[in-house]
């Protein structure tokens, strides 16, 4: 793209990313202002970026998980609540979000990520599915299961993210613009709805 995706400047947040409406994926500039704490935003703003600052739409490859068709949804848990989208009793996920009941608070660790994430670094990613689009910033964390470091989002339980995961058909998540993959969201909708309702204060 010719200049840096992301820069953190005290508690400002400024990069190029890409964002979905429904006309498709285009290329933006924004500007993030941070709570003191860097992990909630308290002000956006962003301005589309005529082509060809970045490759258009068709460009991306989108990928999908190679057991992508033996992967299901499912909640588990008690007290910490899982929803994840994988293969039955394995590691094989795509997507998996963690709470605990009724904290309102929720963390999406999304199981594919790019060489340039490190840990405590900070990343763009779009994700959108019918309707829904948004712009989110993920932290890169060490995963230990996987020996890597994944993009983490902490978001709040009321977040339309999880109400249109739970209509939708597939998720298309585009990490810094770097990485774009699909995630089905056949089935989705039980798990979800139940996920997001326990989590809620």
């Amino acid at each position: 793209m010719g200049e840096p995706q992301l820069t953190l400047s005290g508690a400002r947040l400024t990069g190029v990313g890409r964002l979905s409406d429904a006309s498709g994926w285009s290329s933006v500039r924004f500007a993030c202002a941070l709570s003191p704490g860097l992990d909630r935003a308290t002000a956006f703003s962003f301005e589309a970026l005529p082509a060809p600052v970045a490759a258009s739409a068709t460009d991306f490859k989108v990928e999908r998980a190679a057991n992508s068709e033996r992967m299901a949804w499912s909640m588990d848990g008690a007290r910490t609540l899982t929803l994840s989208h994988g293969v039955a009793q394995t590691d094989d996920r795509d997507l998996r979000a963690d709470c605990e009941r009724a904290s309102g608070a929720i963390s999406v660790a999304l199981t594919r990520t790019v060489p340039s994430l490190r840990a405590g670094e900070f990343a763009t990613v779009a994700m959108s599915t019918g309707p829904f689009s948004g712009l989110y910033i993920a932290q890169g964390k060490p995963d230990e299961a996987v020996a890597a470091v994944l993009p983490v989002l902490s978001l709040d339980a009321n977040d339309p993210l999880f109400s249109s995961v739970s209509k939708g058909r597939s998720l298309l998540v585009n990490l810094s613009g770097e990485l774009v993959y699909e995630v089905s969201l056949k089935g989705s909708a039980r798990a979800a709805r139940q996920f997001v309702a326990a989590c809620a204060h």
